[in-house]
């Protein structure tokens, strides 16, 4: 069986608490979350939906050269989804998904309101 699978994210949303250093065995991660939110319209009433994404960037990226990332920014990130495995304090093996960004932008095109959703015009 080949391996021809695409793994990429792409994602805009805010920066939800202020971002922390990691070491991770012999490198270094600025680590955030990153909220993301999708309006689902429906007949009775739109319904906002969050979504909350661990988000890793590299020390090396350079992105981190050219930014500095703090709570509230709205960024566009581009990576792939890594899947960890730990075992927790209760000897349980629990799985964490992450997006391991390899480009990170600051203020990321601008996200519609769910008013200005319903007038796009896709004809």
């Amino acid at each position: 069986m080949s391996n021809d699978g695409i793994n990429k994210v792409l994602l805009a949303g805010q920066i939800t608490a202020e971002p922390r250093w990691h070491d991770e065995g012999n490198e270094r991660m600025l680590c955030f979350t990153l909220t993301t939110k999708e309006i689902i319209f429906s007949q009775k009433e739109d319904i906002e939906h969050l979504e909350n994404h661990r988000i890793k960037i590299p020390e090396k990226s350079h992105a981190l050269k050219r930014f500095t990332f703090k709570k509230d920014d709205i960024v566009f990130v581009q990576g792939k989804l890594h899947t960890r495995s730990f075992i927790d304090a209760e000897n349980i093996k629990r799985y964490k998904t992450e997006v391991i960004a390899n480009q990170v932008d600051r203020h990321a095109p601008e996200i519609p309101t769910a008013a200005q959703m319903r007038t796009v015009d896709f004809g």
